[in-house]
């Protein structure tokens, strides 16, 4: 074991194990300790940050990757979004050995696709490109797209169960369509 500065940081030399203000680190890397305020960020514990690029970049990624013995397999990514001051968040998976394939993307503006980059509404899920513009507005939450013949949204229960659809205004019950499992009936209710 190696310390510095009254057990602060701790170097496990049996281990190869780090502790940051943990002098019995349980991992390769171990922070303990009352995070930190920074930039308007509260209870900050650890900060990566890319010197590559400043916040007038519009282009640019900062990433935490994760791999296996052999290669690099996933990642999280932080990425400007060709705007400046305008940072993203994506989650990389793998598709195959070392091919990586971005399955979800976060955007400032709060959008978020997941088989999509460049979601076009709050949820944005795409099976497939189908080409087609999306009717893209304020009034439009969700967009499923696919190349397949055919689109579905299921949903699914117990033979006793209900599933619904509810729409609201000033009412949060305002009108539903409801699929009741007991007696496979589909019922409409406004008020």
């Amino acid at each position: 074991r190696w310390n510095t500065d009254n057990d602060r940081v701790v170097f496990d030399l049996t281990t190869g194990n780090v502790g940051i203000g943990n002098t019995s680190p349980g991992a390769k890397l171990h922070i303990y300790g009352t995070g930190s305020s920074i930039n308007s960020q509260t209870d900050v514990m650890a900060i990566i940050q890319n010197s590559t690029y400043g916040s007038g970049d519009t282009a640019g990624e900062n990433k935490l990757i994760f791999g296996w013995i052999n290669h690099y397999a996933a990642a999280i990514s932080a990425f400007k979004e060709g705007t400046v001051n305008r940072t993203g968040f994506k989650i990389i998976g793998e598709a195959g050995y070392n091919v990586p394939t971005t399955i979800a993307t976060f955007r400032s503006t709060g959008n978020v696709g997941i088989g999509t980059t460049t979601p076009d509404n709050i949820l944005h899920v795409r099976a497939g490109d189908t080409g087609y513009a999306s009717q893209v507005g304020a009034d439009t939450m969700l967009i499923l797209e696919t190349t397949n013949v055919s689109n579905s949204l299921q949903f699914s229960s117990t033979t006793s169960g209900n599933q619904y659809i509810m729409f609201g205004d000033d009412d949060p019950n305002a009108g539903w369509i409801a699929y009741a499992h007991s007696d496979n009936s589909l019922n409409f209710r406004t008020n």
